[in-house]
This record gives structure tokens, C-alpha cells and sequence, in this order.
């Protein structure tokens, strides 16, 4: 495999880098012929992350016919700790500014991925990363089956977690046709403890969409929700969640048309479980 990353697109890869690292230790990458995947899951597997660059993201992306066939089902998989690609980006005196380009490569010894970074003083420094094995992990569902669908912009969902502490570890949506109210607690859960309890009452005019088909009572994680509205905001990206009933994920989009996100985020079960997005 052969990509490049123009300057332009540097920052974008970096912060998805940051993004997924908030979220787990492992990354996991697909390349296509149309798109590149990075990808992780947490320990618990409540959450999955994915950032899918299509191939125009790139100045050059190919796909040696040895590693992908002409048949767009066809992929070439690998898995490596984040943390490896985070200490290059990471690295002292590295200005995503100065950065001409960044290219990927996978050559033949299938333990190893090359990234290089071309400098604008001319300068090309190669690192080389031990990969992991060729394992990838995946997570089907279907966004267009989901009852319910609210968009706004990250600065909007940005102003809605000031009003919540960053130690609030859950975050609860009480979702009625005429709007939502999002708490950190739990109104169901008589063991709340002594934390503040905040609540937030946003009426559904407030989204630039909301459309409920069936009103629920969800709970999720604040964690990957918080990520992923930081890397909207950066962006100045729009945020889909798509959900269904407490049990089922909820499903949080950012798109742009060189790529999208989607955070696969597990709720609580109406009889107090949390099950696995996978």
C-alpha cells in the first residue's frame, strides 16, 4: 500500500489519531480501494470508533494488486498501538505546518508499516512500526433503521457538556417528541450518591433536526461522547446521533466529504446491563 497525506489533511489524520487514542490502545486500519479505516474499541467494548478517509482525502492512494484485489470487497488489515503513531506526531519541535506530506506504506515484511514525513526544508525522516498482527475488529449496524434522529453543530453539543463536570461519568437522555432533557444521573437508579446532580432541558427547536419515532429514556458514557464533540468542534463538523431504545447504541456521525466518523456507543439495558457494541 502507497498513500499520501497532503499538508492540508495533516491535521485532520492527527487530531482522528488523538481522537480514537482517548478511546483505546489498539488501532486497528483497513485499506480499500475506495477508503482508508482507522478504528479502535475500548477494553469494555462499549465503544467503537472509526474514521473513514475515502481516497480523495489522499494526494496519492494506491493499492498494490498483491495486497487488494480489483475486488472492492478485497482489504488489507492490520493492527498496532496507538500510542507508536502518537509518539511520531507527538515528537518534539513536530509542527503540522512544516509538514509537506506524510506517506504511508506497507512493503513486503508484513510486521512492519514505514510512515514517512516530508518536511518543507526538504527533509524526509522515516519511521518504522512494529505492527501488532493483521487483525481487524468491525461492528455492523444500520443508522437508516433507528427510530430516532437529532443533528445540531459540535458547538452547540460543545455548549451543552459546559454545563456538565468532566468527572460525570454517565450521561442520560430522557427523549420526548417535543425535546430532550440530558442529566447525569440516572432517574431510574436510587443509588445516585452524593455528586451533583445537573440537568438540561433543550427543546427540539433548538436542533437543526429532530425527528423521534419512538420517545426513550437512554444512558451512555460521557467519554467517547465528549471526544467526539471536541473533534467536530475543531472542525466546525455538524453531529448526527442516530439511537433506537436504552439497550441498543447509539450512533454518533460526523461528516465531511473527504471522511466520516462514527462512534458506536453502548447504552444501558432498561434491566441495568450494558452490552457490548460488538
Amino acid at each position: 500500500m502507497n498513500c499520501i497525506i497532503p499538508s492540508g489533511n495533516i491535521k485532520i489524520i492527527n487530531k482522528a489519531l488523538h481522537t480514537l487514542a482517548k478511546i483505546g490502545d489498539e488501532l486497528y486500519i483497513e485499506a480499500k480501494p475506495d477508503y482508508l479505516q482507522l478504528a479502535t474499541i475500548n477494553q469494555s467494548k462499549t465503544s467503537y470508533i472509526t474514521f473513514n478517509f475515502q481516497n480523495i482525502f489522499f494526494s496519492t492512494y494506491e493499492l498494490e494488486n498483491k495486497q487488494c484485489s480489483t475486488d472492492t470487497s478485497a482489504a488489507l488489515t492490520c493492527k498496532l498501538y496507538i500510542k507508536a503513531m502518537l509518539n511520531i506526531f507527538k515528537a518534539k519541535g513536530l509542527k503540522e505546518k512544516n509538514i509537506d506530506w506524510c506517506k504511508i506504506e506497507f512493503e513486503d515484511d508484513p510486521t512492519k508499516m514505514l510512515l514517512k514525513l516530508k518536511y518543507k526544508q526538504d527533509v524526509v525522516i522515516n519511521h518504522t512500526i512494529k505492527l501488532i498482527d493483521m487483525e481487524f475488529v468491525s461492528v455492523t449496524y444500520d443508522k437508516d433503521k433507528m427510530p430516532n434522529q437529532i443533528n445540531s453543530t459540535g458547538s452547540f453539543f460543545g455548549h451543552v457538556l459546559t454545563n456538565f463536570q468532566t468527572s460525570d461519568e454517565d450521561m442520560s437522555l430522557d427523549v420526548k417528541t417535543n425535546g430532550v432533557t440530558v442529566r447525569n444521573y440516572d432517574v431510574a437508579c436510587n443509588n445516585i450518591g452524593k455528586r451533583i446532580r445537573s440537568q438540561l432541558v433543550l427543546n427540539s427547536n433548538e436542533f437543526i433536526l429532530y425527528r423521534i419515532g419512538e420517545e426513550c429514556n437512554i444512558t451512555m458514557s460521557f467519554k467517547p461522547f465528549r471526544a467526539a464533540v471536541a473533534f467536530a468542534e475543531t472542525f466546525t463538523l455538524p453531529i448526527i446521533m442516530n439511537f433506537d431504545t436504552g439497550g441498543k447504541p447509539v450512533i454518533v456521525t460526523i461528516r465531511s466529504p473527504i471522511f466520516e466518523a462514527n462512534f458506536v456507543l453502548s447504552t444501558i439495558a432498561p434491566d441495568g446491563s450494558t452490552q457490548s457494541c460488538t
